[in-house]
């Protein structure tokens, strides 16, 4: 996910005298990118990201990829019954692109920082989380704040990705480009596809190939095996200019 400040002009053509004494020092002088400080307050805005998730554990533990969260100030995530909390980053692992988050209770005022906040300008991140595959139900909007915030939380269930074969029909569960629960269906197209092959040479991690439709915001959702409804992988990146070949990180990684 590219993070990036983005700059917009909220001037107004008219200023007051006070302003015009300061113009001659000011005007020659444009805010560098690269330096937040310089840049007027009123020129930043917070850039928000999306991805996908998996609650593994009734703590509220979720995985998701690294690069969903990377460089975010804020994380928050959203259940597909409507239920949002805070989230905070336990840690990332960069090579495999793996990033584990904790839920925040309701009460809690923690905040997940992982740079300097001094600066008005920051990033948050949405991350649409999935638990147990296999309840179904929609997204409930009606429910009270105190009743769905005592509701457990749903807990995925994990596979074995190294019993996968070539040919096993697998779906994809994300929100690609804000459409939450969308589900897509394939077959495991390939196993222990090498990041170079993928053409990510920075990463280690043996890929599981399949063609099951995966776009923007479905990173770091669940590959799930049809017969046993169980996650065998986590949504990970597609190959650029290929239709149909998409890559999700074994579960057992």
């Amino acid at each position: 996910m590219e993070r990036a400040v983005h700059f917009q002009d909220t001037s107004s053509s008219s200023s007051s005298s006070q302003d015009e004494e300061d113009s001659d020092s000011s005007s020659s002088k444009k805010p560098d990118p690269t330096d937040l400080d310089s840049i007027p307050d009123r020129m930043k805005f917070i850039q928000q990201g999306q991805g996908s998730g998996i609650i593994f554990s009734h703590d509220g533990f979720v995985l998701t990829n690294a690069h969903v969260v990377d460089g975010a100030t804020r994380v928050s995530v959203l259940l597909t019954d409507g239920r949002r909390y805070r989230a905070k980053v336990m840690g990332t692992d960069d090579i495999v692109d793996i990033a584990v988050l904790k839920i925040l209770p309701p009460t809690s005022t923690a905040t997940n920082v992982k740079k300097d906040t001094s600066s008005s300008s920051s990033s948050s991140t949405v991350v649409e989380e999935y638990g147990d595959v296999n309840s179904g139900g929609g997204r409930n909007t009606q429910s009270s704040s105190s009743s769905s915030s005592s509701r457990p939380l749903p807990v995925a269930e994990l596979g074995d990705s190294d019993t996968l074969q070539v040919g096993q029909f697998v779906i994809a569960v994300g929100s690609p480009g804000g459409l939450d629960n969308t589900v897509t269906m394939g077959i495991v197209s390939g196993l222990k596809r090498s990041s170079e092959v993928v053409g990510l040479p920075n990463k280690k991690v043996e890929y599981i190939q399949t063609d099951a439709a995966i776009n923007p915001g479905n990173s770091g959702g669940p590959l799930v095996d049809v017969v046993s409804g169980k996650i065998i992988g986590i949504n990970a990146c597609i190959r650029a200019n290929m239709e149909g070949t998409s890559f999700a990180i074994p579960i057992n990684k």
